[in-house]
């Protein structure tokens, strides 16, 4: 049982790419290995979902989008569902994603791949603007901010739920 335990434990380093520094202290790790540390601990109960609260918080631009790569191939290889919450994504992370669910007071408000969610909103007459980062936009439209008359936000909230194709009721 314990050969068995290390076998697992060295596929999982070799998985997550950490081959090079399984023998550094975690101190001495960069932010993207801390990251693939922690989610190996988690792996290593070998679930079938994965929920990753904001895995890329913290880690530059291309650590966050090769975090997300790594993330994808073991969903793919592995046959895992990843699940993350990602608070301001890059524009290339946000269309990484496979499903996008996009939620507001506790309300799905737009479910399917992110590059569909643009020409969504645009028939809602909510159109992002060109060159503008798609979950600027999304967010722009979602969180409601204290100097928001709540009314406006209301009106927001009816226009961009009422495509019965991407609520989620789908």
């Amino acid at each position: 049982p314990n050969q068995q335990k290390l076998q697992e434990v060295e596929r999982i380093i070799r998985l997550l790419r950490l081959t090079k520094v399984a023998d550094s202290q975690i101190q001495m790790l960069s932010g993207g290995e801390k990251k693939r540390v922690n989610i190996g601990t988690e792996l290593l109960t070998d679930p079938s979902v994965l929920l990753l609260d904001e895995p890329t918080s913290g880690l530059d631009s291309t650590s966050a989008v090769a975090l997300i790569r790594m993330l994808q191939d073991l969903a793919r290889t592995q046959q895992k569902t990843v699940v993350t919450s990602i608070h301001q994504p890059s524009s290339a992370l946000f269309a990484s994603f496979d499903m996008l669910l996009m939620l507001a007071e506790g309300h799905a408000v737009y479910f399917g791949p992110p590059l569909d969610s643009l020409p969504y909103l645009k028939t809602q007459g909510l159109s992002c603007p060109d060159g503008y980062n798609a979950a600027d936009h999304w967010m722009d439209l979602l969180v409601q901010d204290s100097a928001i008359d709540d009314t406006t936000m209301s009106t927001t909230m009816m226009t961009i739920t009422g495509d019965d194709d991407h609520d989620e009721g789908k």
